[in-house]
């Protein structure tokens, strides 16, 4: 953080402080504000991050920074579901735009995730459950086991909620299995999912449990822009009414 915000001194508008006043570019200054942004949304401070990315969103130039600008898009997409602000759907459609003109499959099908999130929240659980399956089936077959092993979490939370115990197992033993399967994730995230598959067999999985086996898996993944999704940082206890929500949910991510 101590360096972004040299970075952001540097390039932004302290920039005159300095010995060349030439060195001064807005839109470096404002990538180094997404960056800061990504780092204070996974540390639980959801409402800076927001703040981060309104102020550099006015600064990215879409035509030279597309990817830092559907980065920015995203981020923005999360802290709306996060915050449960009535924006979050306007939010979702404008990253969604922007994916289809820069981005690449694997950005859309991560705004699925997004996407089911919101469905949850209004109360679509149809339409989440589906977006969440071609999530993940869309992650998988593009190599991106952990999203894939995520978006499958969802789903196995929304099963549990509703103690629909036959689809809870069928998920596990294999969707899940076919994850294991792939040589993307790694030997963590094969380990995390095998408990996963294990509590689910053995009846012990609760809530709780997958919450902080999902949040393991969140923190195996590199760190990059692409993704925002923190485990917690989803779905609302309530429907999207403007209220703050949990603004440290996301902490875990």
């Amino acid at each position: 953080m101590a360096l972004l915000d040299r970075v952001e001194a540097i390039y932004g508008d302290q920039a005159e402080r300095l010995t060349d006043p030439d060195v001064e570019d807005p839109a470096r200054a404002a990538a180094a504000r997404v960056h800061k942004a990504w780092c204070v949304y996974h540390l639980g401070d959801i409402v800076r991050a927001q703040a981060l990315l309104d102020q550099a969103a006015g600064e990215i130039d879409e035509g030279r920074q597309p990817q830092l600008a559907l980065a920015l898009r995203c981020g923005l997409v999360w802290c709306a579901l996060t915050l449960g602000r009535l924006d979050a759907e306007t939010r979702l459609a404008a990253a969604l735009q922007l994916a289809d003109r820069v981005g690449e499959d694997a950005d859309r099908l991560r705004l699925r995730r997004a996407e089911a999130r919101l469905d949850l929240a209004l109360g679509e659980r149809g339409p989440a459950e589906q977006a969440l399956l071609a999530a993940a089936s869309g992650l998988a077959q593009r190599g991106q086991g952990l999203d894939a092993a995520l978006s499958y979490l969802d789903l196995a939370a929304l099963y549990l909620r509703e103690g629909a115990l036959d689809a809870l197992g069928d998920l596990c033993n294999e969707k899940l299995l076919a994850v294991f399967l792939s040589h993307e994730v790694g030997r963590e995230a094969i380990h995390v999912l095998r408990l996963v598959e294990e509590a689910c067999n053995s009846g012990r999985l609760t809530p709780g449990l997958l919450a902080g086996l999902a949040s393991q898996l969140e923190q195996i993944r590199r760190p990059s822009l692409a993704w925002w999704s923190g485990w917690n940082a989803g779905v609302p206890s309530m429907p999207l009414d403007g209220g703050t929500g949990d603004a440290g949910a996301a902490a875990s991510g």
